[in-house]
């Protein structure tokens, strides 16, 4: 991904109390996918990575393995119509 796009994709992030499920899951596969490279192996004060937290939040609360279901709900989120937008005015 671009990093303008990552850019952007984090600067309209929701507040976490306003975060859809829908949202949350785009945020993980973004993460899981290397659209948020960056992120991918950032690891937090205990040294676990941004990657086992998005892959344990999608195994946990949206059905393990289920990839047909996280990309149904990625696409519903309204970060992934954003992301579609930033993707054809960037490239």
């Amino acid at each position: 991904m671009s990093p303008l796009i990552s850019i952007k994709m984090v600067e309209i992030l929701p507040e976490p109390h306003l975060a859809s499920n829908e949202d949350i899951v785009c945020v993980c596969q973004f993460v899981l996918s290397g659209c948020f490279e960056w992120a991918y192996m950032m690891p937090d004060q205990n040294g676990v990575w941004m990657s086992a937290y998005a892959q344990h939040i999608l195994d946990t609360f949206f059905e393990k393995n289920n990839f047909t279901k996280h990309d149904t709900l990625m696409k519903k989120s309204k970060m992934y119509d954003s992301y579609s937008l930033f993707k054809g005015n960037i490239n």
